[in-house]
Order: structure tokens, then C-alpha cells, then sequence
């Protein structure tokens, strides 16, 4: 698996490279990448979006220089900004051995362990996705799939701009609260040092299932 970090990249842009990829993957081709980027402020609407849940005009959006793109993921409406992570892998699930659950559950495991190295407990919450420490939203997941190859990914908030969550009810949860991994941090921490860590446990998490599968099947044989 490859590992690309892209910097601050325009969403558009990233969503082009996924798609370029993903068409390469279905076609037997290309090779498991995560890329890991930071994005100009943009509320990306995902296919569980409902009316209500962003709270200020499309024309104020604009004028705040704040893109609003619809997406083929699950879930509601997202926000990303700089100082927030996002993790995109295009991957083929079935060479880890994994379902769409199982998948999910992964990317959550990648964050709490992401949180751990900053001496913070993040923690699922029962009925949604995602991160949370103490009641608070910190990391966000939703991927779409084509034949079992995933695309989307994950964002964890590590020093954004915290009152741009206000112009939006986030993944449709009325009242939710978001923090960073700053705000919870004694020190100061830096978008490059997550980015890393973010990279290495997602590479941890997804390679111990494979070797897993790898010694169930070694068994059978």
C-alpha cells in the first residue's frame, strides 16, 4: 500500500485522484493508496443528507469562500477545513478480509489509536460512526464502495477553526459538540506529527487483519 501526502489540496482535486484510482482498481490495476490531505473549507453532503441540517445559506457560504459539494458516501453533511486531517484510502477490502462493518470499525480503531499517541481516550458512540472523546465529536468516517472498492475515508479534527462547525448540524446529529486534538493537548501539536501517525496506524490496522486472514487461510489448506 502506498502512502501520498498531498498537503492542501482543493476538494475537487482529491475527489478527481480517488475516482482515477478507484476505475484503475476495478480494472485490476493501480495499487492500495491512502492519501492524506488537508482541504480549503469545504461542507461536503453525503447521500444520508437531510434538510435543515446546514444552518446558513448557500449564497453565505459563498460569500465566506466555503464550497458545498454533493458526494456518493454515506452519511450526512461533513466539514472540512485546515487543521483537520482527511484520510482517504482506495482500497480493495476484499484482499484484508473485510466487510463494509468490519471496514468502518477499522477506520475508528485507526483514530482511537491516533488519539492514544496524544494521551487522549477516544471512544465510539452506539448508533453512529466516528470518534469521540467525552461526549464530543473529534474524528468523522464515510466511505462509498464499488465492487468492494472503498473510497472516502476519514477526517480528524487536529487544530481547525472550530466555529466553522457552527454553520452546520454535523453527520445530522442535532447538539453535537466538536473538539480537536489541540484543544484536549498540554502541547502544542502539529498538523505533519499526526499526519505520520495517522499514516502508521492505518497501515498497523488493516496489514493485522491481512496477516490474520493469511494464517486462517495458511490453516486450511
Amino acid at each position: 500500500m502506498k502512502i501520498i501526502d498531498l498537503g492542501l489540496k482543493e476538494y475537487s482535486e482529491v475527489y478527481r485522484l480517488q475516482q482515477e484510482l478507484l476505475q484503475e482498481r476495478l480494472a485490476g490495476g493501480g495499487e492500495d493508496t491512502l492519501y492524506i490531505v488537508q482541504h480549503p473549507p469545504v461542507i461536503t453532503v453525503g447521500r444520508g443528507s437531510k434538510p435543515g441540517n446546514l444552518l446558513v445559506s448557500e449564497h453565505e457560504l459563498a460569500s465566506r469562500g466555503i464550497e458545498l459539494v454533493k458526494v456518493e458516501r454515506g452519511g450526512n453533511l461533513m466539514l472540512h477545513c485546515p487543521g483537520q486531517l482527511v484520510a482517504y484510502p482506495v482500497l480493495g477490502l476484499k484482499g484484508y478480509g473485510l466487510g463494509l462493518k468490519q471496514y468502518m470499525r477499522k477506520l475508528e480503531q485507526v483514530m482511537f489509536a491516533v488519539l492514544q499517541d496524544f494521551g487522549i481516550k477516544g471512544e465510539s458512540r452506539q448508533g453512529y460512526t466516528g470518534a469521540w472523546v467525552a461526549g464530543k465529536k473529534i474524528g468523522f468516517a464515510g466511505v462509498a464502495v464499488k465492487e468492494w472498492v472503498s473510497y472516502h475515508g476519514l477526517a480528524l479534527n487536529v487544530n481547525p477553526e472550530l466555529s466553522l462547525f457552527d454553520l452546520l448540524v454535523s453527520c445530522g446529529i442535532k447538539g453535537v459538540q466538536v473538539t480537536s486534538i489541540q484543544k484536549l493537548s498540554t502541547r502544542e501539536v502539529g498538523i505533519q506529527e499526526v499526519a505520520e501517525k495517522v499514516g502508521e496506524h492505518f497501515m498497523g490496522v488493516i496489514e493485522v487483519k491481512s496477516k490474520n486472514e493469511k494464517v486462517k487461510r495458511n490453516s486450511e489448506l
